[in-house]
């Protein structure tokens, strides 16, 4: 893993388009840099995470395209053991 310095220092190391870039990404999070980040400005709190209900796990699966889709049965038979 890479010490703090080098990913303080990411911003730093990119070229004048890519850094205006990534300036104006960073700022639709609020201007903060993700890799300047420290473990301590994280939240470890399970509060904070959303609320998922029953019918949030039936509508991921039943409503989400799979890969059986696009026509690929592999994915499938891997998994039913075929």
């Amino acid at each position: 893993m890479a010490d703090k310095q080098s990913l303080n220092s990411y911003k730093d190391r990119l070229e004048e388009k890519e850094r205006t870039r990534y300036e104006e990404k960073i700022s639709l999070i609020g201007g903060t840099d993700p890799y300047a980040l420290s473990k301590g400005d994280l939240v470890s709190d399970n509060k904070c995470l959303p609320s998922v209900t029953y019918i949030d796990i039936v509508n991921y699966f039943i409503n989400t395209e799979s890969l059986q889709i696009y026509g690929s049965n592999q994915p499938v038979e891997l998994w039913l053991g075929s």
